[in-house]
């Protein structure tokens, strides 16, 4: 347990003029100095109750405590510490204290706060609300202009831009069928550019990457930008056959050495030359008498890829023949002539699941990561399918939560149409 900063380093971040935090800064939760104070006003205010000050008070300290206590920090980022960007739920807080400022504002005693009743009524004419307004959007305005002329910068929109076209045309022209499954890669380091493109990849690059995905590639070589978010596929004869990388783009100005890759040139374009890596493996395959329980990721180059080399000479691996491929399954068959493991380059993430014959299998971690099972001898039925943790009780809260708001709209109706009734006899019977 440990705090991050010390509280008046975030008190200084509630004024203009800061730098933009980033790289486990401050969080950024700067709204405009008025709209602050007025928030602070609002718990000066005489017809406040104790409870609405409780409440002021438990969110700003709850707020403080969340953005920089370590273990609050791990809870509001979904069991993740977020990569550079700090405080990703810094827009709630200016949320709620905008809220507060507002209610402060729109207090109908709120001038006479300001001042005394006296002076109120000789300056009938000047409205201080509309002169805080205009003072609140004139610090909002400068601070903007000096944010983005001091602290941002524009990205090369050609570099987003350049190599679009001609990816479009690769993956389209070269996209698997129904009936298949293979992967597409950049020969150099790219971030995510199979979810850019619509290709399958495996360079994946998100704030969500978990712990296990993160160290497997970096323990089989693959580059890393980021601690935990970030791998970025890093060509590699075995692997490209493991993980069923079918095709690999050369950046033409930007040449990567494809020596001992075993690719052969399919298309070049201006830009981009597409090569064909003819090996590649199924999505999952079996090697006979080899036994994956407990491999590490460090044994996939060096003892797994010298047994695999023997076993393919000798044709003593399986591949499994893929019937159908979707998003969240892959039906095939699979023949064996003796009991043996299925192997898969489907990282073995909770969800997962290998049914043989329409009965479960108990699957296991294969090189600390790939999703692996047992399989009896002879032919099988395979279906790997994948079902999202906690769909279905997110579903039921969700829900659950919408009927329950529909339930307080019409109690909150209800009393509302009971008052009205009941205020109306009033007036009358007076």
């Amino acid at each position: 347990m440990k705090l991050y900063h010390p509280i008046w380093k975030y008190l200084l971040h509630l004024l203009p003029m800061q730098k933009i935090s980033l790289e486990y800064e401050v969080a950024n939760i700067y709204s405009g100095l008025i709209s602050f104070i007025l928030a602070i006003l609002y718990i000066f205010q005489k017809r406040r109750t104790i409870r609405e000050k409780c409440i002021f008070s438990l969110f700003f300290v709850g707020s403080y405590f969340s953005f920089n206590l370590n273990i609050l920090d791990y809870l509001w980022h979904g069991f993740h510490f977020p990569n550079q960007l700090p405080a990703r739920q810094s827009f709630l807080f200016i949320f709620v204290l905008l809220t507060f400022a507002y209610k402060a504002y729109s207090e109908k005693n709120f001038i006479i706060h300001l001042q005394a009743k006296e002076t109120y009524k000789k300056k009938k004419r000047f409205n201080l609300k509309i002169f805080i307004s205009i003072v609140f959007l004139f610090e909002i305005l400068v601070n903007s202009v000096f944010t983005l002329t001091a602290y941002t910068w524009k990205a090369d929109h050609n570099q987003y831009t350049k190599y679009e076209k001609e990816l479009h045309h690769f993956t389209e022209k070269y996209a698997p069928l129904d009936n298949e499954f293979y992967r597409m890669e950049f020969l150099q380091p790219v971030h995510n550019q199979g979810l850019r493109y619509g290709y399958n990849g495996l360079g994946y690059y998100s704030s969500l990457m978990s712990g296990q995905c993160y160290e497997f590639f970096k323990n089989i070589g693959m580059d890393i930008y980021a601690k935990s978010v970030s791998t970025n596929y890093v060509p590699d004869a075995l692997l490209n056959n493991i993980f069923a990388v079918r095709y690999l783009i050369q950046i033409n100005d930007d040449p990567v050495d494809i020596e001992g890759l075993n690719l052969k040139k399919i298309e070049e374009q201006d830009d981009l030359t597409l090569y064909e890596n003819p090996n590649y493996f199924s999505i999952g395959f079996s090697v006979k008498e080899m036994d994956f329980r407990g491999t590490k990721a460090s044994q996939i180059r060096d003892q797994f890829g010298q047994s695999l080399n023997t076993s393919l000479q000798s044709n003593d691996v399986s591949f499994l023949m893929i019937d159908e491929f979707a998003p969240d399954r892959i039906r095939g068959k699979l023949s064996l002539d003796q009991d043996s493991q299925l192997l898969t380059s489907i990282g073995s993430e909770e969800g997962w699941k290998i049914i043989v014959d329409g009965t479960d299998v108990n699957t296991f971690i294969a090189f600390d990561y790939l999703l692996a099972a047992p399989i009896k001898a002879g032919k099988h039925e395979i279906l790997l399918i994948y079902e999202t943790p906690g769909k279905s009780l997110g579903s039921l809260i969700t829900c659950g939560s919408i009927i329950l708001l529909f339930i307080w709209l019409w109690v909150d109706r209800c009393k509302r149409r009971y008052n009205a009734v009941h205020e109306i006899g009033f007036v009358r019977r007076k």
